[in-house]
């Protein structure tokens, strides 16, 4: 059976009101817009695209940067590549999720310290 899909923004409001019930300190970074306008003046502000969807501040201490895809979506592009990786190299985790589920679990599994 083909899993649902449904959009990336409707998994993120999941996601949010899922840390928000648990007390996670976390922020979505708006980090592409698609009014050219509005775009130009997040770039002059420093906004990158390929940022990471997420920042979670975990309750063991450590930061977790998360790329949301929404569910059957490719994987992360080549600029979310570069950021997750520049962001693990200074000792964060990071993670790609496909939906909100599965985003949930990996916040977990980065509790527990499981890979």
């Amino acid at each position: 059976m083909k899993p649902i899909t449904i959009r990336e923004d409707a998994d993120t409001k999941i996601l949010h009101q899922w840390l928000q019930m648990r007390g996670y300190w976390h922020a979505h970074i708006p980090n592409e817009d698609p009014d050219p306008k509005q775009r130009a003046r997040g770039k002059a502000m420093g906004v990158s695209p390929g940022f990471p969807d997420m920042m979670i501040l975990l309750k063991n201490g450590r930061t977790l940067f998360l790329e949301l895809k929404r569910i059957g979506a490719p994987g992360a592009r080549a600029n979310q590549e570069a950021w997750l990786a520049q962001l693990a190299a200074a000792g964060h985790i990071t993670r790609v999720a496909h939906g909100a589920d599965e985003a949930i679990r990996m916040i977990q599994e980065a509790e527990n310290g499981t890979p």
